[in-house]
């Protein structure tokens, strides 16, 4: 499906035609710096580097940049791989530059020459240096290494030189004699020596497998094998002695550009002038990029690219002999062919080069024709049979206008203005009148499928009988073994047993349906051209809608595609076989609030960003029409749309928390896709979800816990002395009651005191038993009463101890004096006193 890549990139952007070279210019007003560009290179991201005289721009296809330097850099040149993925340059006052990171930094070789100014090449690995009389080689310290072994030869001066497979070509001085010399750097040997007239300007260029020598001033053109051997004068036609070369470049497929003051001059592989581009342009370089593309960089008018996919548009008028419009086409075998007006057949190779002109010598239009491997048979005022190979005239019949031919099987198809014709071996063998036939194609041999005025029918001419299978449809094509015609919105589709299907309704109308061994192809009223059938696939590009519109043809080719309308027929090449590339993304810068670590991102939680600046790489090659996608899994199932500015863009801004893995690819407007990118993220939980958090408060909960048990504990402990305390005084104050008890009612009092009672029962005493038995009885009742009580009435207190006395009086028989001593103004019966105090 190349031809769809092709036909993709027509006329995008700001392209300009000159013959049949497309090609867009840079310039100032696009962002370049300058104008005047010294030398061009690309390096393993697709960056174009552009030397000129105010420093060096970077391209990568939507914007020019330019390299951070902190020194002033103007007049830069001769741009070479240096090593670590670095680059070398210099410029025109002696002063050498390392590139490193898109930034300029000051470099000083450790030379003592210091006449003229440096120049570099690489080859094998090897970065090379050159300077005044001295030849150098730099080794792995990135110190310059001076060739001077006894075998290397004594120079001069060095002109000008390559290194090709470990040989170097020197244009040198030698004892006053310019020569060109084949030195093998391993042995530091002379291979060859050529001896060159004085004064003459000779530079070597070397190219995928060649070195070749020219001379300016001549025209010579020679190259290296063993020895250096003459090839080709250059002087031809518009490239004369008073053109300044500038530059060779050979192409991949063996052709030469030859740039000068007087625009670009293309020989091909036996140095024979093919085309002459950019006529009055001074073209200083010309660089050939990984895709096959050119970049030709010039003195006054900028940089200019030209694709390698071209399109040659061939403009009827503008053909020999030939001042009318296309009237029909038609494809066979690897050549197109062009009915005119004006009675000519016209053969054009696939890339669009006039082969041969069929002339019948009639003044009237093509209507029709049929190629065939021998003969051509068409309709130019009457039914001409011509010799395919000589062009000589084999017979003419007068027939009606015929508006199509078809032959299968030895049996041929005419469509005519009144109706349909079948021919077989000379004889007609069918006939339908009373149709206008435009189109009309066999379904075995007993049916034909017929595009009329009046729509389309299927006719059996056996029988004779006709079958209208869409009075609206329009187009009749056949791609394989089916069918298709087209009816408005609509893709209808008849099979070889007649079924009628309708294939698919557009959202657009249809207005030209055409087909061939690739496909069936649609143009539609808002001027998309798309492969409808087998495979849907759009064929867009920009182009003026009225010329869309008076499209007539559509035809894959070989190694492009073809579209024409009466006045133009446009094919598509490839201008050199280019090396294709998967497209790549290119990370420009990254920032954010993120940290990294290996190849993870972390982002905070507050305030969280992060920002990605990437480059779909080589972007030249889409001129911009490229496109950047991501999606961010989980969250989004669905590719989303990079913003596109002077990079490609994507924000991500206040992620919530969580692990996330950031999808990117780019994928060009051919349909190409890079290999997918990955970043993996981490977005932190707030501080009160993060583990240091969670630990602490899990530290605080167990403290807290701690001290409420702690205290509880403590508190219980208070609780339970204070409770012991209490019972402990309780049980004091009982056995204090007790001990006072015992204090009052000592065991020996009572049973002294019961003892005297039973002797005055047995002494018969009985009164005096009975009174002393109440005492007690009294006395007794009374210990136990008041021990209970905190406080006594003093007369209470008073009758407890003269109950006790009067029986201790009545034990002794009154052996002591008991005397009472009271204030006669204290009340006893409501002074208070502690319990058993007295």
């Amino acid at each position: 499906m190349r031809y769809i890549l092709w036909s993709c990139v027509l006329l995008l952007g700001k392209l300009y035609a000159q013959s049949d070279l497309l090609y867009q210019n840079y310039t100032v007003e696009n962002g370049l710096e300058s104008n005047t560009i010294f030398d061009l290179f690309q390096d393993q991201r697709g960056y174009i580097y552009i030397a000129h005289d105010k420093g060096i721009n970077t391209f990568n296809g939507l914007a020019f940049g330019k390299l951070s330097s902190e020194i002033e850099s103007k007049t830069q040149s001769n741009i070479t791989p240096f090593y670590d993925g670095e680059l070398i340059s210099r410029n025109f006052q002696g002063d050498s530059y390392i590139i490193r990171n898109d930034s300029l930094i000051s470099f000083t070789p450790e030379i003592t020459e210091t006449l003229s100014y440096p120049t570099y090449d690489t080859d094998e690995g090897v970065v090379y240096m050159a300077q005044h009389n001295g030849f150098y080689y730099f080794n792995d310290a990135r110190k310059p290494v001076r060739f001077e072994k006894e075998d290397f030869p004594q120079i001069n001066k060095i002109w000008s030189y390559v290194v090709h497979k470990k040989i170097a070509y020197i244009v040198a001085s030698i004892q006053n004699k310019n020569s060109l010399l084949a030195i093998d750097l391993a042995t530091q040997k002379t291979l060859s020596s050529y001896n060159l007239p004085a004064n003459l300007q000779v530079r070597f260029y070397k190219t995928h497998e060649s070195v070749f020598w020219v001379n300016f001033d001549t025209g010579q053109v020679g190259y290296y094998t063993g020895e250096f051997v003459p090839l080709a004068n250059l002087f031809q036609k518009d490239l004369t002695p008073k053109t300044k070369f500038t530059h060779l470049y050979t192409l991949k497929d063996g052709r030469h550009l030859v740039a000068t003051f007087n625009g670009l001059f293309l020989f091909n592989t036996r140095w024979e002038l093919e085309h002459h581009y950019l006529e009055g342009v001074s073209c200083s370089v010309i660089y050939e990029d990984m895709e096959g593309s050119l970049w030709i960089g010039t003195l006054q008018n900028g940089l200019y690219y030209i694709p390698s996919l071209q399109f040659n548009i061939i403009n009827a008028s503008s053909l020999p002999g030939t001042n009318v419009k296309f009237s029909t086409f038609k494809k066979f075998d690897s050549f197109l062919y062009a009915g005119t007006y004006d009675g000519k057949i016209l053969q054009f190779t696939s890339k669009g080069n006039l082969q041969r002109v069929y002339d019948l010598k009639q003044n009237a239009e093509i209507q029709s024709f049929l190629i065939t491997d021998e003969e051509i048979v068409l309709f130019c005022g009457a039914l001409f049979i011509i010799d395919k190979k000589t062009g000589v005239e084999k017979k003419r019949v007068t027939t009606n206008a015929t508006k199509s031919i078809y032959e299968e099987d030895g049996i041929m198809y005419l469509g005519t203005s009144s109706g349909l014709k079948i021919i077989e071996q000379n004889k007609q063998a069918g006939y339908l009148s009373s149709y206008w036939i435009t189109e009309a194609f066999p379904i075995h041999r007993d049916r034909v499928i017929a595009q009329t005025t009046n729509g389309v029918i299927l006719y059996h001419p056996n029988k004779n009988e006709l079958t209208l299978v869409n009075k609206e449809g329009t187009h009749l094509c056949k791609y394989g073994d089916t069918f298709f015609f087209r009816e408005r919105q609509a893709l209808w589709k008849v099979t070889m047993e007649g079924t009628v299907e309708k294939v698919k309704e557009f959202s657009e109308k249809l207005v030209l349906l055409q087909s061939d061994e690739k496909g069936v192809y649609g143009l539609f009223d808002t001027q998309k051209m798309s492969i409808v059938y087998p495979v849907e696939v759009p064929l867009s590009f920009e182009a003026d809608g009225s010329w869309l519109k008076e499209m007539k043809f559509m035809t894959s080719l070989e190694e492009g595609f073809c579209y024409a309308n009466n006045s133009n027929l446009v094919i598509s090449t490839q201008l050199t076989p280019a090396k294709t590339i998967t497209p790549w993304l290119s990370t420009v810068k990254m920032e954010g609030t993120y940290t990294v670590s290996d190849t993870t991102y972390y982002l905070p939680y507050a305030n969280n960003s992060m920002q990605l600046t990437l480059d779909l790489l080589p972007n030249y090659r889409d001129l911009g029409k490229g496109s950047v996608l991501y999606k961010i899994a989980p969250i989004e199932k669905e590719w989303v749309l990079a913003t596109k500015k002077n990079h490609y863009q994507i924000d991500l801004i206040r992620l919530p928390p969580g692990t996330y893995t950031l999808f990117v690819k780019g994928t060009t407007s051919n349909g190409s896709t890079t290999l997918t990118k990955e970043y993996h993220i981490i977005v932190a939980s707030p501080f009160y979800f993060q583990w240091w958090f969670l630990g602490l408060l899990l530290l605080f909960i167990i403290l807290l816990m701690y001290v409420i048990l702690r205290w509880r504990t403590h508190r219980m402990t208070r609780k339970n002395k204070a409770a012991f305390e209490k019972q402990q005084l309780t049980l004091k104050a009982l056995n204090a009651e007790l001990n006072a008890i015992r204090a009052q009612m000592n065991p020996h009092f009572i049973f002294n005191s019961l003892s005297a009672i039973q002797a005055q029962i047995l002494n018969d005493d009985k009164l005096k038993a009975f009174e002393n038995l109440s005492t007690f009885a009294v006395l007794l009742r009374q210990a136990l009463q008041f021990t209970s009580e905190e406080f006594l009435t003093l007369a209470q207190e008073l009758s407890f101890i003269r109950n006790y006395v009067a029986l201790e009086q009545q034990r002794t028989e009154r052996s002591f004096t008991y005397i009472e001593t009271i204030d006669p103004t204290l009340d006893t019966h409501r002074l208070k006193i502690p319990s058993l105090l007295l």
